[in-house]
């Protein structure tokens, strides 16, 4: 009798004994859910801040190419006008050294002198013409002289930001790539299969979605991923 105790004894100490890895093994599964829920979690909450700087970032350089195109519009076309009054100056220079060759300063040849007086008249218009302009278009360069330089002061900083905002976000997909790497091989585990059953296999839990999403760009993986995370995680 004392020998049937015994071993029944020893028979129970061994049944205890195997079930205590056992029930590691599911702490370790359900620590390693709460773990992955939650990081995906913080990894998404990024995503949703970074997302509008993304799209105003985005929306600032569209406005920044097209002030830039109409920027090089009117530089052409202030260069157009800038050659074309220094192209009436010449010609009123030659003008004038023609004018200088063929009309003497005295002459007893009246229609001659009427010719070249008429001349001069002429010419004085035509200087007095280019005189007035000359004001207007120089202010004209200057004003898109100084367009130009806030232009390239706003692009400048906008570079700056766009550069710190793309660490920021490869920094994202880096943690993404990260989680999903650690997320395969629990999702293909014993224990999430356990989990999901619990849960009533949740539809975001099918083996059919989570391999779509296991095929996506990480950044997206983790959005499509984390429902079915969250079905599973023990409510607080």
């Amino acid at each position: 009798m004392r020998i049937f105790c015994v071993a029944a004894a020893l028979s129970i100490a061994l049944w205890i004994g195997s079930i205590a890895p056992a029930a590691s093994n599911d702490d370790a599964d359900r620590l390693k859910l709460k773990a992955l829920s939650e990081e995906a979690g913080l990894i998404l909450d990024e995503q949703a801040q970074l997302q509008p700087v993304t799209e105003k970032l985005a929306k600032e350089g569209e406005q920044l190419d097209a002030v830039e195109q109409m920027l090089r519009a009117e530089s052409i076309a202030v260069n157009e006008s800038v050659n074309k009054y220094n192209e009436a100056n010449k010609g009123l220079e030659r003008a004038f050294q023609e004018h200088a060759q063929r009309c003497p300063k005295e002459s007893d040849d009246k229609e001659l002198v009427e010719s070249c007086n008429a001349m001069a008249v002429g010419l004085k218009g035509t200087a007095q013409k280019l005189e007035h302009e000359r004001p207007a278009l120089q202010a004209r360069q200057q004003e898109l002289k100084q367009r130009i330089e806030q232009h390239n002061a706003a692009r400048k900083e906008w570079a700056l930001h766009r550069r710190d905002h793309e660490a920021r976000l490869q920094a994202n997909r880096g943690d993404c790539d990260h989680w999903v790497t650690g997320a395969k091989p629990f999702l293909a585990s014993e224990g999430f299969k356990a989990f999901a059953k619990k849960a009533g296999n949740p539809p975001a839990c099918e083996a059919s979605k989570l391999a779509e999403a296991v095929a996506l760009p990480p950044e997206q993986a983790v959005v499509r991923m984390q429902p079915c995370l969250k079905a599973l995680a023990p409510k607080p």
